[in-house]
């Protein structure tokens, strides 16, 4: 499961934590949506489809990093992403 896996990933390396408070999180997922969304602002609705190769492995790394920290925000804040 991904939330165990960020949670798990997390806990090797503890002098994280102190960066990882709800607050730094909250600002951290806009600034990486931001960047998921760059791949996309200057292209058509059409194309925003159809990514080449290069820019679909780009939007991929992002959404990753988009998901990261929504399942670490929701680990610290001990929600559960699937009730809300």
């Amino acid at each position: 499961e991904a939330m165990q896996f960020v949670k798990a990933f997390l806990e090797e390396r503890p002098s994280w934590q102190a960066f990882h408070s709800p607050k730094n999180l909250a600002m951290s997922l806009v600034l990486e949506s931001s960047e998921l969304m760059e791949h996309f602002q200057w292209c058509d609705t059409e194309t925003s489809f159809f990514p080449d190769v290069e820019k679909r492995q780009e939007i991929e790394q992002e959404i990753g990093d988009v998901l990261y920290l929504v399942f670490d925000l929701c680990n610290t804040l001990q929600i559960d992403p699937a009730v809300g």
